[in-house]
């Protein structure tokens, strides 16, 4: 039994509850909370078809390793905010997999880390066979693209979550 399977309860309780996940917590267009993830996925699937208004970042804030390619490329200034949190959310599970984060720098050196999130391949560690599933989907939600990351409904449909 591979990695995937003692991590894929842990991810979806993350997406569920973490406040670091905001696309999976969204306050519905109503204004109200909603504590369906189904239902936050599909509300929040009409957002992301057309790059919500209101999810339009200009500012970037929090943790660096976890920040994605387009906040730190120093060319983007304005990014979605919901395939950032997609980046982060793939952060998040990359470290649940492996005890670390994806991209990092040996000096601490902020605009070296920026360099590294923005040109270095995602790397998996040698020796490690991910499950084809955990592999895509991780990969999908750490694609440097925005435009090509994973949505959240294809998060949400995506087999390694259907295999919990």
């Amino acid at each position: 039994m591979g990695p995937s399977r003692s991590v894929i309860s842990g991810f979806q309780l993350f997406l569920s509850f973490s406040p670091s996940s905001l696309p999976l917590l969204l306050i519905s267009h109503h204004k109200r909370a909603q504590d369906n993830s189904f239902f936050l996925v599909r509300e929040a699937d009409q957002f992301v078809g057309g790059e919500a208004k209101e999810a339009i970042c200009g500012d970037s804030k929090g943790t660096h390793h976890f920040f994605a390619p387009e906040m730190c490329d120093g060319q983007t200034e304005k990014f979605s905010g919901y395939k950032v949190d997609i980046w982060a959310a793939g952060v998040t599970l990359y470290c649940m997999i492996f005890g670390n984060v994806p991209f990092f720098d040996d000096d601490f050196n902020t605009h070296r880390l920026f360099e590294i999130i923005c040109t270095q391949p995602l790397i998996i560690p040698k020796g490690v066979k991910l499950e084809a599933p955990l592999k895509a989907v991780l990969e999908g939600m750490l694609d440097k693209n925005p435009l090509t990351r994973l949505s959240l409904s294809q998060i949400a449909q995506h087999e390694f979550l259907a295999t919990a």
